[in-house]
């Protein structure tokens, strides 16, 4: 059994995903209280976080009864990203870092931040690497199995995160111009799985 770099309670715990503007403080608790093993903020932009923007900074509390927690980032500057890891480090000390290497909304991707970076895994190399370097919590990463058809090999993707640095990874298996339509191939979860040594996290079409 390939154990998680935090304490769970669970040998396979049950995350709660990341969703924007649903993944609140209040809706995190009550998911814990029903059986969430670990939950996970919503993405936070690194720029806000590093501006120490009032609204940014104040997703970013949780309660002791959230715990394990994870805080998740986004975006497509190395430095910005480091920075960011470091202030959520040293304030607010969650359980680990997590990247959002997934996200497939316009306005996210055309910055090159969520499943944009996937377009270039130097920059997701890069993105791990400064995050690693700026804190003692384990970094993990969320995926999805590429941009596109042409390019979808998250078998490839994941290695390449795993020798950044990560230390657990999830995988939303569908590309980004699928957004979230057609099905999640959950064979390319089992595939990552048998490709890695880190923990890996199946998301998508969780019913």
């Amino acid at each position: 059994m390939i154990r998680f770099p935090f304490a769970v309670r669970e040998d396979i715990p049950l995350y709660l995903a990341p969703m924007a503007g649903v993944s609140e403080s209040p809706f995190r608790r009550l998911c814990r209280r029903f059986g969430a093993d670990v939950v996970v903020t919503e993405f936070l932009s690194a720029e806000g976080i590093r501006r120490e923007n009032a609204a940014t900074l104040d997703k970013l509390r949780f309660g002791a009864e959230e715990r394990p927690i994870g805080v998740q980032i986004f975006g497509a500057d190395s430095i910005a990203m480091g920075e960011a890891a470091r202030l959520v480090t040293d304030v607010f000390e969650p359980e680990f870092i997590d990247i959002n290497f997934g996200c497939p909304v316009k306005k996210v991707v055309k910055r090159n931040g969520g499943s944009g970076c996937l377009k270039d895994l130097s920059l997701v190399d890069s993105v791990i690497r400064s995050v690693s370097a700026s804190t003692h919590l384990p970094v993990t990463v969320k995926i999805r199995s590429g941009w596109n058809e042409e390019t979808r090999d998250p078998v490839t993707i994941a290695l390449r995160c795993q020798d950044a640095g990560a230390r657990a990874l999830a995988l939303h298996p569908r590309t980004r111009t699928q957004m979230y339509s057609g099905n999640a191939r959950w064979e390319e979860i089992a595939a990552v799985a048998a490709a890695l040594e880190i923990p890996v996290i199946g998301n998508g079409d969780i019913k």
